[in-house]
């Protein structure tokens, strides 16, 4: 809702969007900036998270076998 009211205030038609296409980002933008405000978990830790589990996937895929998790990474 404080996506809509947003893109509802800051439209202009001068530009060349229209406006559902423009009020689409702006919900969008607005549901994620809360979801971050609620997660305790920095972004640079999701990032890294995400690119471990991107290796683990690619190497799963490219050697046909999971990969052996570390027990004592230091």
């Amino acid at each position: 809702m404080i996506g809509l009211l947003d893109a509802m205030d800051r439209y202009e038609s001068t530009h060349q969007a229209q406006f559902e296409t423009y009020a689409t980002l702006r919900i969008r933008g607005a549901m994620l900036d809360e979801l971050r405000s609620m997660d305790w978990t920095p972004r640079s830790v999701r990032q890294a998270m995400r690119k471990i589990e991107n290796r683990y996937n690619r190497s799963a895929t490219k050697n046909g076998t999971l990969p052996q998790r570390r027990r004592n990474c230091q």
